[in-house]
């Protein structure tokens, strides 16, 4: 088989290649100038490379645990189930931790974040909760979703953009994630609430600041993610 290489960015920037060799083995290094936040605790920002047995549990730790999900999404995508850089390559443009997986070519784009928000209305977003309830051979992901999440229960990303709840086209990031426990809309929204009330909303209730200086990658996280993160569990508890 030919090698095959994905761009990998974490908090909006270029932090390093991903690659399948010839005999179908994983390996990841950091780009030289990087210096921003690792992805992964096991996969410490250096000059190294990073080999099979380190690559591999990380990469299948971002995709669905069920085998049956994966099969779906790989023949909907025409991949193979049990190749994470192929499934990761068509829906790796949203994945947990602000990382994102693309091919070279499209580079520019995922740097940019471009892409599109769909409005959705309470019956939409039901109509998908009943349908990780009951077809088990449908993909979690939409049509034209990028998104990837781990677990084996079935789930679905979404974006609050404007007052609305959203699906995410190409690389626009997700913001909540929905999962169908059986439980009414009220209740979860409820849930979501007293969660978003819960959640720190600025680094310094968490870290202060010779802590934050201290830590690889958190004065960036910081600086870009906490404002959304605050701002989208502020939008959350206005729905109680």
């Amino acid at each position: 088989m030919a090698k095959t290489e994905l761009a990998v960015l974490i908090c909006g920037q270029l932090a390093g290649m991903l690659w399948q060799d010839e005999a179908a083995l994983f390996g990841f290094s950091y780009e030289p100038r990087y210096s921003g936040a690792p992805l992964s605790i096991s996969m410490p920002v250096s000059n190294r490379s990073y080999g099979q047995d380190v690559v591999r549990p990380y990469l299948f730790g971002l995709l669905p645990d069920s085998e049956r999900q994966r099969r779906a999404l790989a023949k909907e995508n025409g991949v193979s189930a049990n190749n994470p850089v192929a499934l990761l390559s068509c829906m790796g443009l949203d994945c947990p931790g602000a990382v994102q997986f693309c091919s070279p070519e499209t580079l520019d784009g995922a740097l940019n974040r471009k892409g599109t928000y769909r409005i959705l209305n309470d019956k939409d977003i039901a109509a998908r909760l009943k349908s990780i309830r009951t077809d088990f051979d449908a993909t979690w992901a939409g049509r034209d979703e990028s998104w990837s999440l781990g677990g084996n229960q079935g789930k679905f990303a979404l974006a609050w953009e404007n007052g609305s709840w959203c699906e995410c086209g190409g690389s626009s990031p997700a913001t909540h994630i929905f999962k169908e426990n059986g439980l009414s809309a009220d209740v979860c929204i409820a849930e979501m609430g007293r969660l978003a009330k819960a959640v720190p909303t600025a680094m310094s209730e968490v870290l202060d600041d010779a802590e934050r200086a201290d830590l690889p990658g958190a004065v960036e996280l910081g600086t870009r993610l906490l404002p959304n993160v605050k701002k989208n569990c502020a939008a959350t508890s206005r729905l109680l």
